[in-house]
């Protein structure tokens, strides 16, 4: 049996600027905090013989006078919000949410606010549920929404989207303050009615029972021909990673199957979206082990590891999953 070779930490720790009590009362100040308040600009693109190209690409100067290229290849109808723009709905829900961080990734190609709401119960454990709101500004997408619960005592991000509960929402930007308003409550809306399908399914999980046989049979070698690390028949493919990656990962996935914190309605469906919800949210490619934003880009991609296992693992046991 391996042993946990990370720390439980939530997806969000080490990245962007943390929100103090007394930046909570606006935007503004939070928005400043969080070094948000740049000015996002679109220019005309040229090529090197100095010729319009017939596009337009974003950029923004930092404070210390450095360029930074955002989004290339943007069309004439494209336009650019800043910050405080894309995210002024925020100031309408500011009396319902707690901001945790704010800042921005991919060197300023999107900005984020993190922000989280009143934890509920489900089987007896504390679930904190955190907001995301992201703006973009190289053109690859809107503003948009995404709701993520978390088990308090091990951190496990637990996204899940599906048909029955949507965890990633688009959000229309406008200026008009009753707009804005509807928007806000909507957002709020959302996140209660995610949360009541989670519990449901949770609970509903926790009645189909889940070996640990079938994790190590069948769910590990999917998991790892998911992860690009083994092929179909479940052997290695060391062409791509050094000789000892699978044995690593291998022995990471049974750790959390066993671990003290994951081992929540043992031999479940629960005890396997536990386990693998912790490998997901706290494995780290070695590569950019140091990089906290790497840990943060995975989860807010989807949780799609996750979400793909317990899809597998429902199938399996011919349970219909709730959510």
């Amino acid at each position: 049996m391996g042993v946990l070779q990370y720390n439980r930490k939530r997806f969000f720790d080490g990245v962007g600027t943390e929100i103090n009590d007394e930046q909570q009362d606006s935007l503004e100040n939070v928005i400043k905090a969080a070094g948000l308040d740049y000015v996002v600009e679109k220019v005309k693109s040229y090529d090197e013989d100095g010729d319009e190209i017939g596009s337009y690409h974003t950029r923004y100067f930092d404070k210390n006078g450095n360029k930074h290229i955002l989004g290339t290849g943007l069309k004439d109808q494209y336009t650019v919000l800043q910050n405080f723009e894309a995210f002024d709905f925020v100031q309408d829900v500011l009396q319902d949410v707690k901001i945790e961080c704010a800042g921005n990734t991919e060197g300023g190609k999107k900005a984020f606010i993190c922000a989280s709401t009143e934890p509920i119960k489900v089987l007896d454990e504390d679930i904190d549920p955190y907001l995301v709101f992201f703006a973009s500004h190289d053109g690859s997408s809107g503003i948009k929404l995404m709701l993520t619960p978390i088990r308090v005592f091990c951190s496990n991000c637990m996204s899940r989207a599906s048909k029955q509960a949507q965890s990633v929402f688009s959000i229309r930007h406008s200026r008009n303050v009753h707009d804005r308003l509807y928007i806000a409550k909507d957002i709020l809306l959302k996140n209660t009615e995610y949360l009541n399908q989670y519990k449901d399914a949770i609970e509903d999980m926790a009645q189909v029972r889940f070996t640990r046989r079938q994790f190590v049979d069948k769910l590990v070698p999917f998991v790892l021909y998911q992860m690009g690390l083994v092929d179909t028949d479940g052997q290695p493919i060391e062409k791509k990673r050094n000789a000892n990656i699978v044995d690593v990962y291998r022995d990471q996935l049974l750790a959390e199957w066993s671990a003290e914190d994951t081992r929540n309605q043992s031999n479940t469906l629960v005890n396997m979206w536990n386990a693998i919800t912790a490998f997901e949210s706290h494995i780290v490619p070695r590569r950019n082990a140091e990089n906290p934003e790497t840990k943060f880009r995975q989860v807010v991609a989807g949780m799609t590891l996750s979400n793909l296992a317990i899809e597998y693992a429902a199938n399996l046991v011919g349970h219909q999953l709730k959510f």
